[in-house]
């Protein structure tokens, strides 16, 4: 394939030949699109995909800086062939690796299901969304982050403490962990987190010095577009807290909008699909992802 790419991982713009990027060494790295020998990952599909009635070869651009490979991009070509766009997978979650898995026509889009992690397989995560035209440009369309599998998905309204209300509260089976979801017009007041009783790890440093006029500490929160932080409260913050309700059960997960919580015997994970920031907290140990 000899075709045009974009600039992609300290590589200026260029021409493939035969399918890669030339002048490029071990040490300097590589570019190349997938050409279905099975040299790189996924074939390239040929669908319609900008509504003009002719159909267009969407492939993976596979490249690295020298060592291993940084996030693919998606690129779509036209007659020629002609490079109409690209995307890059990079700029759905901050991860050192995005490598696509599979790569399907879908109603005039492109559905994507990639990988992200980090170093040798640290921290993998699986996404999902449609590459989508716009008119002008390729848009992903709907990213979600997968839940592990397995998992029993439980309505959210189940969780209302008030009928009616974007408000969801849900206990571990311990009742040892009180969760919360609760939406607002005023993205600011949007909120997920999760509070403990009692736990035996060590809070995070508080750098904000919240500790020094209200509690600080057992457990952790997040508006639905902010980062995760530990829990900063005069008060309680979850209906579960100071009286009864549902528990969401071992091996079951609640979602409402872009926010996911799955409970597990080891402990509480809740996450945002779209940033990827997650926070798992447990009697004795925690981790989160702002």
């Amino acid at each position: 394939m000899s075709a045009a790419i974009p600039a992609s991982c300290q590589h200026a713009a260029g021409t493939l030949k035969k399918g890669v990027l030339p002048g490029l060494t071990d040490m300097t790295g590589f570019a190349g699109v997938v050409d279905g020998s099975g040299h790189f990952f996924v074939s390239p599909v040929v669908t319609e995909l900008t509504g003009d009635g002719m159909a267009e070869l969407a492939g993976v651009l596979y490249c690295s800086a020298g060592g291993v490979g940084w996030p693919n991009l998606i690129v779509v070509y036209g007659s020629g062939p002609k490079l109409l766009g690209s995307y890059d997978l990079a700029e759905v979650a901050k991860a050192e690796h995005a490598v696509v898995k599979s790569m399907t026509a879908e109603k005039g889009n492109l559905r994507l299901d990639w990988d992200t992690y980090d170093g040798a397989g640290s921290n993998t995560k699986s996404f999902s969304g449609l590459l989508h035209w716009d008119g002008t440009r390729f848009v992903l369309q709907g990213a979600k982050l997968a839940g592990p599998p397995g998992l029993t998905a439980v309505d959210p309204t189940t969780f209302q403490t008030v009928p009616g209300t974007p408000s969801f509260d849900f206990d571990s089976p311990s009742h040892n962990i009180h969760c919360g979801i609760s939406d607002s017009t005023n993205p600011a007041n949007t909120l997920f987190g999760c509070a403990i009783d009692k736990y035996t790890y060590k809070d995070p440093p508080d750098t904000t010095g919240c500790s020094s006029y209200i509690h600080y500490g057992g457990g952790f929160s997040s508006t639905f577009t902010g980062p995760v932080k530990v829990l900063c409260r005069g008060g309680a913050m979850f209906a579960g807290e100071s009286k009864p309700v549902s528990v969401l059960s071992y091996g079951s997960s609640v979602s409402y909008k872009n926010v996911t919580c799955e409970s597990a015997p080891s402990g509480m994970t809740c996450r945002n699909t779209t940033s990827g920031s997650r926070f798992f907290i447990t009697r004795d140990r925690f981790s989160m992802t702002p």
